[in-house]
């Protein structure tokens, strides 16, 4: 018999079998391979002799569903794509495997977040971690509400009205300290680039810029705002080939850009390289995301950071809570941001 085949024959070993090979009872075998306290050394000897002489593996689905969990977890996101993801589930992950649950990655490519739902409730998992592609659904409302007995959930910079955890960014501090560093270096004509509405960083950033802005005194001009449905780095490219193929005088001196876990912000630095616009002297840039290729690029660029991977593990924690007592007061933790100053932002003259 080749490995492969021994490997499968291994595996079909069933628990009556390796009670008859220790010569002991179902029951004696269940006991030690659950952990239960009240079992000899003599007899947890003979059992795990039998287990590996046999090869036995234990049906952990199986398992699960008769203590009714499944000890997986369902992780939705809307845009595998975005390398943000990547990052958080670093975190996640980390945090549920040491607690024994498997994570299973579902992307809604920027909708189906209902279909994505249900099959995870199909799936059984035990909870879910969600970064939906649509937080204002009301269907989607009720389909997580009417779930939480079953599976609890933690929104990832998600909201919603319905009572679960959630793990936001303070996006309002993010964009403050943007506005702030614009503001301060002489710039009044500001565009934003981020994603959709439809979510909450898009929300908030719209949000935030416009009442910083009023701090200031100043306004963002309608068609200097635009909110991506899907933040590609196609899109983020062509907005900013728009605002400069503009007369000067319509043109913004700065723009900050965010969304698509950096796409956008691929995209910006592309048409800005493709139309000889220097970065820090031609056009001002802040990102909102603090990647690698911000940080590299020549000259580097202001960013927003933050601890990405801090999202997933303090989600993952929450849902851990959640799932073993489902009557856990909701809590909502948010995750501090750090403006790191570059080279990215041209102190202007002041006007005459």
């Amino acid at each position: 018999m080749n490995d492969q085949n021994d490997g499968a024959a291994r595996a079909r070993v069933s628990i009556r079998e390796v009670a008859k090979y220790a010569g002991v009872s179902l029951s004696s075998v269940s006991r030690v391979l659950n952990g239960h306290p009240n079992v000899t050394p003599r007899l947890r000897k003979q059992v795990e002799a039998a287990v590996n002489t046999l090869g036995y593996q234990v049906n952990q689905v199986g398992a699960g569903l008769r203590r009714g969990t499944t000890r997986t977890v369902g992780f939705l996101i809307n845009d595998i794509a975005n390398t943000l993801f990547a990052e958080i589930m670093l975190g996640a992950e980390a945090t549920l495997s040491e607690a024994g649950y498997l994570v299973t990655l579902i992307s809604s490519q920027n909708g189906g977040d209902e279909a994505a739902i249900n099959l995870f409730r199909n799936r059984r998992v035990d909870g879910l971690l969600a970064a939906l592609a649509d937080d204002t659904c009301p269907d989607t409302h009720r389909l997580i509400a009417d779930s939480a007995a079953d599976c609890p959930t933690v929104l990832l910079d998600r909201d919603m009205p319905i009572a679960c955890s959630r793990v936001l960014t303070d996006h309002e501090q993010a964009l403050n300290e943007a506005v702030d560093e614009l503001v301060g270096a002489g710039h009044r004509d500001i565009a934003l680039l981020t994603s959709s509405n439809r979510t909450r960083p898009g929300r908030e950033r719209v949000r935030t810029v416009r009442s910083a802005l009023a701090r200031h005194g100043l306004a963002i001009r309608d068609d200097c705002l635009v909110a991506h449905d899907s933040p590609t780095a196609l899109a983020g490219e062509a907005s900013m080939r728009a605002f400069l193929r503009r007369p000067k005088a319509d043109m913004p001196t700065a723009v900050i850009v965010g969304g698509g876990g950096g796409q956008l912000q691929v995209g910006v630095l592309k048409a800005l390289r493709d139309e000889g616009v220097q970065i820090g002297r031609g056009m001002s840039v802040i990102t909102l995301d603090d990647t690698p290729l911000v940080e590299l690029h020549a000259p580097p660029i202001t960013a927003i950071r933050r601890d990405v991977v801090a999202i997933g593990r303090k989600g993952a924690e929450l849902l851990l809570k959640a799932m073993v007592d489902k009557d856990t007061t909701p809590r909502t933790i948010v995750i501090p941001v750090e403006l790191i100053q570059r080279d990215s932002v041209r102190k202007l003259k002041p006007r005459p």
